[in-house]
């Protein structure tokens, strides 16, 4: 029982690492010389809105 739980947790993070990212920006963002950034959805209430 102890292997099931370490090979689903294994797997589980090689899944969750190895996705790529699902959007790609291009341009350019004053203040960002050089580098990546990241996009965060923020919900408010529960509503998407």
């Amino acid at each position: 029982m102890k292997k099931l739980f370490y090979f689903i947790l294994l797997a589980t993070l090689i899944v969750a690492c190895s996705q790529a990212p699902k959007f790609t920006l291009v341009g350019n963002i004053e203040g960002l010389p050089d580098g990546t950034i990241y996009l965060k959805q923020r919900w408010f209430g529960g509503c998407n809105h």
